[in-house]
């Protein structure tokens, strides 16, 4: 019973002792533990093939123990979408096995970090407090490991706020060549398939108004440095607290094309006064299209779209929109995608017409990377031995493999 035996070990002892018992009552059950036995995490069990059951049903467990454990088996399929055919010689006969991934592989490496800093909006000449948090993604096919993390301040002394830090390391930083450096002993491990890690600190800034950017990155063992995207900034500015805020439904899909997200932007006017929207933009990956005529809220109008320079879509709406104070206003809109599997991270920001030390392009208030799309591999199996065919849909992510859909024929 190596596929029980390996389900105790995971934590799942009381499922594992009610499939045993299934097990007990007879022949008839066995179909029954097998799809119990696959909604466990696939990529743990010690054996292939589980010993409950046979025929079509344990090819159908071969096929997710591959997709959940052989990363040569998912690398090797080919065609769009990708797809492989084998056989498996069974006491009942040869299987033919067909596994489909719902959509191609991301290219690279898979990894991806973001910076983001609250509250991104500060009063000048006023020491205050702000929180950074680096975050890791890891849409690659195996794990990887960060041994040093880098905060590259532009321009600015902030100043590190001793034992601040906490995440995948609690160690406070060493100050050298104008970057705050954290080296992570031993390394910490980021799971593939939509694995993340994170890990945040705080700084005290006092400065005069602008805008202070700060870089980050972070060292993989195997792979090297990944650097964030130079997005993360801090508006000093007398405005009072301005905040935009970004949410996206649906946040979980499979992989694949013909998609669409509604995105909901949310800007809240905290000061005493009526702040007054000049324009708010919305930056995206360049797989995501605005959808005509789906803007609804303070405006209807669809948006221009330019490239902001970091490789993603900036969409502008020019407004003129009063907010009372203490007050908020929305703009939802829909965007449609084509997605590799992948975590894909959204940004909107805002320029409020009080905000007279900016030169028009900068932004008064900013989300940050936030608003997360995961977009996770899918596969479908279809068994067929002797007449009998069996379909299964599975979910590969950073946690295993997950059946969604079993029948059988």
């Amino acid at each position: 019973m190596g596929r029980l035996a390996s389900a105790a070990q995971r934590g799942y002892t009381s499922l594992a002792f009610g499939m045993i018992g299934l097990v007990m009552c007879g022949a008839i059950a066995a179909p029954l533990v097998a799809r119990a036995a696959t909604a466990l995490r696939a990529q743990e069990t010690s054996s292939p093939i589980g010993s409950s059951s046979g025929g079509a049903i344990s090819a159908a467990e071969h096929a997710l123990w591959r997709i959940g454990n052989d990363s040569a088996f998912l690398e090797g399929m080919t065609g769009v979408p990708p797809s492989t055919v084998y056989t498996l010689e069974l006491p009942e006969g040869t299987a033919t096995i067909t596994v489909t991934q719902s959509s191609v592989a991301p290219e690279g490496d898979g990894l991806s970090v973001f910076l983001t800093v609250t509250p991104s909006l500060i009063a000048p000449d006023t020491a205050t407090t702000v929180t950074y948090t680096v975050r890791v993604v890891n849409d690659g096919s195996s794990a990887q490991s960060i041994d040093r993390v880098e905060a590259d301040p532009q321009s600015f002394s902030p100043d590190y706020i001793t034992n601040s830090t906490s995440g995948f390391t609690t160690e406070n930083p060493a100050y050298t060549a104008g970057k705050w450096r954290w080296t992570i002993t031993p390394a910490v491990s980021v799971p593939g398939f939509g694995g993340e890690a994170s890990m945040t600190w705080q700084m005290e800034i006092d400065e005069r108004e602008g805008d202070y950017f700060v870089g980050g990155s972070a060292r993989f063992v195997d792979i090297g440095t990944v650097s964030a995207p130079m997005t993360s900034s801090v508006r000093v500015a007398t405005m009072g607290d301005i905040q935009v805020s970004t949410a996206v439904d649906p946040a979980l899909v499979s992989a694949g094309d013909g998609l669409t997200f509604t995105y909901t932007v949310t800007v809240t006017n905290n000061a005493t006064s009526t702040r007054t929207i000049n324009w708010l933009k919305h930056y995206t990956t360049t797989d995501f299209d605005h959808e005509t005529g789906s803007t609804t809220g303070f405006t209807t109008a669809d948006p221009s779209r330019n490239s902001d320079g970091n490789g993603r879509w900036e969409y502008t709406w020019d407004v003129s929109v009063p907010i009372a104070a203490q007050d908020s206003t929305q703009l939802s809109f829909d965007m449609s995608a084509d997605l590799v599997p992948g975590t894909f991270y959204a940004e909107s920001k805002m320029r409020a017409e009080e905000d007279t030390q900016s030169n028009g392009q900068e932004a008064t208030a900013t989300s940050g990377n936030t608003a997360p799309v995961l977009a996770v591999r899918t596969y479908t199996i279809t068994v067929v031995l002797n007449g009998k065919e069996v379909d299964v849909t599975a979910s590969l992510d950073s946690t295993g493999v997950s059946v969604t859909s079993w029948s059988e024929q």
